[in-house]
């Protein structure tokens, strides 16, 4: 279990006496540099550093006149773990490194050939376009700025395996060429391809607009546009870049006219053709041949389906065991481990820029089946939405651990892909976010199936483990919730989930599942929040959580006991309680947990109230970002209650506490003078929109309002008395946009978290949202309580 060293290629190994796993082997938040080993051969120190420009562990084997790089990370929260996984690889943080233990890794990996590979970016013609065209020229500025640190400082070429426009129109196009065109630098070859989004040209709900864009006419129009924008000669190319065969694929027919394919049989024997030239330039078959197109072949990367891949590439693949294919389509993260597959040949799904796709492996319906998180709301790659507050995220750890899920439907994560003069290929996994590199995949040598490591062997790998003192924690119990800390567990295989069943005595009422978010592209959270809702006052619950790797596979569970609160006579705010304090700070009183601040909030205390009042100057607020765990609670009935001082009718509507962002509720104030308490719920057709509740709002006073949910009406109170009510017919509720998923304290979420938007101006002194839908009578007294 310790380190060694070898100072002649491996003939002779010295222990450096450092522990490679286990609690030394964790290296801490400073980052510290590793204990000098024994002495070697010839009296040389082993010396191990970490490289505070990369970031990268170390090694000299002459006392520190010469250091190669281990290309191991060495930063981050709780270090890197090294271990030995049972296949004999070194493990860092669980993930693969491609490296046997007992190989030299410090052999240093010079390129002969370089380019980055992306998918999916799906850039629009509009301001909103998913920050796509942020990222694609991050790609290139990044790409750039990695070689020129590197022995081999060129970028050979950039290719983007198809989606790289929305809605496939015009603008869209031009604007892609226009972005790639002034970022490309020197002879860099840059290749985009046709996928299934660049046939768009209208689109409808229901998709019958969609229906005969893979028609002769259509086709040839697509072509023309592509062809005539990009300045390519043709569509489909067979380039050779460095000495090493490149052939990209457009797709021309994915409308399920041509069983299984989503190729014409023309296109098929073109790939065939070009496949076979390019075999015959090198007869050793050593050399990877790269392919790119949309689809992947079914059956390979992320267990592609037929409605996600092409049930023919593979027959053809089979006969090049050189190949490695890139494909996009999917959506899925380039971090999890079913990104790379081996079989005949070598298949790598690309990542997109635009939004991300994930199954949950084991679950019951989404383990074939995707989840995205695109616009605010998670749903199937079919189409069909899933209950948003139940998706397999949370805030904190969402699909990010910045503290906004706003940037969770941008992976800015792609492949720089490197093959050195041995014909060994490496995927460097680049963050554009963090402007570093995320992780390496050590792919090898390929032309050899019997060589290949990212087989489907790898299904039977261990099942993830929780550590010896891992405990389950509580963050809140009330009376009918729990919102749960689940620490993180560890796998070789990767952890995808956890599958979180509650019991109430021996009977199972609930199952829920939370991704790991280990493998989405940021930080890990230590910690993933579970929160369980509907719950009986006064009732014992045990919930079990098991880990789950990528292949489905559970750990042993975690179990942990807790009883609910007793229901109270009174209304007691359980969801959320805003205490203002004179620092400019404000704390839910619930979980003592801060809220985050937008602008410069003013907090004094007013002796006439008694209370601290936050003043409102029209750009400052507060956000209570974990609004995000408590949708599933407050379906049935909520109650949001504010007290606020109102000076003036606002020249524009403006909000007094929302996330009314595409969606969510709250308290809009309009230039006429009405307070509006808005729901946006959906109903079981699956049709959206506001209801709403209006009264006008008193001005130059101190005004209590409340606005309830029952589950049939909404309703409106002003100073302890009902002003107005509707009926609601919708029934769940739908989620604000990305990013604007938290309340607003003062104003109305927006996706650039917390900067909100529509700050009202005024003064406030309470702030409270319970997760029960309160009677009249409970809504007077709490206006009794508040003016006294």
């Amino acid at each position: 279990g310790y380190w060694e060293i070898s100072y002649d290629n491996g003939t002779t190994w010295t222990s450096m006496g450092v522990k490679a796993q286990g609690e030394q082997g964790v290296i801490g938040p400073t980052g510290a540099a590793g204990a000098a080993g024994a002495t070697g051969p010839a009296g040389i120190t082993p010396r191990l550093r970490i490289n505070s420009q990369t970031g990268f562990w170390e090694v000299s084997y002459d006392d520190g006149a010469s250091w190669g790089s281990l290309d191991v990370k060495a930063e981050g929260e709780a270090g890197t773990k090294i271990t030995i996984g049972q296949n004999g690889n070194w493990f860092l943080d669980g993930v693969d490194s491609g490296f046997k233990a007992t190989e030299d890794v410090t052999k240093e990996f010079v390129p002969v050939l370089r380019f980055a590979v992306s998918s999916d970016v799906h850039l629009r013609a509009t301001d909103y376009d998913y920050r796509s065209g942020e990222m694609l020229s991050g790609l290139f500025d990044t790409a750039y700025a990695y070689s020129a640190t590197q022995k081999y400082q060129d970028l050979d070429a950039v290719i983007f395996a198809g989606d790289f426009t929305d809605n496939g129109a015009e603008n869209e196009m031009t604007k892609f060429f226009n972005i790639v065109n002034g970022a490309k630098q020197g002879d860099t070859v840059v290749r985009a391809v046709l996928g299934n989004h660049e046939y768009y040209t209208t689109r409808s709900d229901d998709g019958t607009t969609d229906d005969d864009r893979y028609s002769d006419t259509s086709v040839a129009a697509t072509y023309e546009k592509f062809l005539r924008i990009s300045g390519y000669e043709s569509v489909d190319a067979h380039l050779v870049i460095g000495g090493y065969h490149f052939i990209t694929l457009g797709t021309d027919s994915y409308a399920f006219d041509y069983a299984g394919s989503k190729f014409s049989p023309t296109k098929l024997a073109w790939l065939e053709t070009e496949l076979e030239a390019a075999a015959a330039d090198d007869p050793t078959g050593t050399k990877p041949i790269f392919v790119f197109q949309h689809m992947p072949a079914s059956n390979t990367v992320n267990n592609a389906k037929q409605w996600s891949g092409d049930d023919y590439l593979a027959d053809i693949f089979n006969n090049y065991p050189q190949v490695i294919d890139f494909s996009g389509h999917t959506h899925f993260p380039v971090t999890d481990p079913q990104s790379v597959w081996q079989g005949g040949f070598t298949a790598v799904n690309t990542a997109s820029l635009a939004y991300f796709c994930t199954y949950i492996a084991g679950h019951p319906q989404y383990n074939d089946s995707v989840i995205l998180q695109k616009d605010g709301y998670n749903s199937s790659s079919k189409g069909q939405e899933m209950d948003s507050y139940v998706v397999p995220t949370d805030w904190e750890g969402s699909w990010n651990a910045s503290g906004s899920n706003g940037v969770m439907r941008n992976a800015g994560l792609y492949y720089i892909v490197e093959v050195s003069a041995t014909e060994e290929v490496r995927l460097v996994i680049y963050n554009i976010y963090t402007e570093s590199v995320q992780m390496i995949v050590h792919i090898g040598k390929v032309g050899d199936p019997t060589t290949f490591t990212y087989t489907s062997q790898r299904k039977y790998a261990a099942a993830p483990t929780f550590a010896a003192d891992a405990e389950i924690t509580s963050q809140l119990i009330t009376k009918n919730y729990a919102l749960l800390n689940i620490p993180q567990a560890s796998c070789e295989a990767g952890v995808s989930n956890y599958r979180v069943e509650l019991y109430k005595g021996a009977t199972l009422v609930a199952t829920t599942y939370r991704l790991s978010c280990s493998f989405l592209g940021f930080a890990m959270p230590e910690t993933i929040a579970a929160p369980l809702s509907d719950l009986s006052p006064s009732t014992a619950y045990t919930v079990k959580v098991y880990p789950v790797n990528h292949w489905g596979t559970a750990g042993k569970a975690l179990a942990y006991h807790f009883t609910t609160a007793a229901a109270t006579s009174a209304p007691v705010a359980d969801v959320l309680s805003v205490s203002f304090n004179t620092d400019g700070s404000a704390v839910n009183t619930i979980t003592g947990k801060a809220l985050s601040v937008a602008g410069t909030p003013t907090v004094t205390y007013d002796d006439t109230l008694g209370r601290n009042v936050f003043t409102l100057d029209g750009t400052s607020g507060f956000a209570f970002d974990e609004m995000f765990q408590h949708y599933g609670r407050i379906n049935e009935g909520c109650t949001l209650e504010a007290y606020v001082y109102v000076p003036s009718k606002p020249e524009s509507a403006k909000n007094i506490i929302a996330n009314l962002e595409s969606g969510g509720f709250g308290f809009q104030f309009s230039a006429a003078g009405e307070i509006q308490f808005l729901c946006y719920k959906k109903n079981a057709a699956n049709g959206t929109n506001y209801e709403r509740a209006i009264a006008t709002l008193p001005l130059g006073q101190w005004v209590h309002i409340v606005g309830v949910y029952t589950g049939t009406k909404i309703q409106l109170y002003i100073n302890g008395v009902l002003a107005n009510e509707v009926s609601a017919s919708l029934t769940t509720w739908a989620l604000p946009a990305n990013g604007a998923q938290y309340l607003s304290i003062g104003g109305d979420s927006d996706p650039n978290f917390p900067a909100g938007k529509n700050f009202f101006t005024g003064k406030m002194a309470v702030a409270n949202l319970y997760s029960d839908a309160l009677s009249a009578a409970e809504i007077a007294a709490l206006y009794q309580d508040v003016i006294s």
